[in-house]
Formats: structure tokens, sequence, C-alpha cells
């Protein structure tokens, strides 16, 4: 199984902060990543997104470029603050490649839980992605860091 685990792209600064859009560049960042993955041939089943704004945009975009069929599943989980136990139950209970959208700094903290035993700390900018993939079921720290890439 593969979970993918993407921040949303460059946002616009302002508030309220869960409405907050993405910037042109942030838009650009997320369809360039995209873009490679399908041509990686990476493809989650379903993606699931934190309910703010900036976050769902990076999910539709995602969606749109990679084809993904399912509809797009909101997921308060991964809104700021939020906790991996949960999206680790989803992941389960569908037996699916999964690609998550959410924000700084819980995304990185679920890639470091997910694929370290010692937790270290990687740096995830707006719109960067990782995908971690385990060979059977999902333990915390035992999941293989696939790639981590940055938007260009």
């Amino acid at each position: 199984m593969r979970l993918l685990f993407s921040r949303h792209g460059e946002a616009k600064h302002g508030s309220p902060d869960f409405d907050r859009e993405l910037t042109e560049k942030g838009i650009a960042e997320i369809k360039n990543l995209a873009a490679l993955l399908k041509k990686m041939k990476v493809k989650p089943d379903y993606i699931v997104s934190s309910p703010l704004l900036r976050a769902k945009q990076t999910a539709s975009l995602y969606k749109t470029i990679l084809g993904v069929e399912n509809e797009l599943i909101m997921e308060r989980s991964l809104q700021p603050g939020g906790y991996i136990d949960e999206l680790v139950i989803l992941a389960e209970g569908l037996n699916a490649n999964m690609l998550f959208v959410g924000h700084q700094p819980d995304i990185s903290g679920f890639v470091t839980q997910l694929s370290s035993p010692m937790h270290y700390n990687i740096a995830m900018y707006p719109g960067t992605i990782a995908s971690v993939v385990f060979d059977s079921d999902i333990t915390f720290g035992r999941g293989f860091l696939e790639f981590l890439l940055r938007p260009f």
C-alpha cells in the first residue's frame, strides 16, 4: 500500500485562515508535481483532504490531473492540529493507495511517524509530496520513504 502525503500548495496570506486560496505560483507548482506523478505512473485510488480551502484546491488539482475517479474525501484529521490515527484507520479500511493533503507541521510529522522509528524531522515546504510504502499492514515506523518531491 502506498500512502502519499502532500502539503497544500503555496497560499495567499490573509484571514480567515480557513478560506485562504492558492496563489498562481502554488497552482502551477501543484500542476507540475501532478504531471510528474502521472509520468511516474503514481495514481492514488482515493484523495483525502483537509477541509481548508487551500488544501481542497490542491486535492482537486491532483484529482483532475491524475484522473482519480473516486470523490474527494474531506477529513477533519487533516486540519491543523490533526492526528494520524484516523487516517490510518481510513486507509486500512479502504485498503487502497491514498493521497492525504494537509498542513504543516502535521503532514511532515505523519510521514516521519510512519517511516522512521527515529522520528526524524523532514521539511515539507508548500506543495511538497512524500510517498510512504508498506508491504502489508500499516505499522508506525515501518514504512519505506519511497520519495520526497519539492515543487518546481
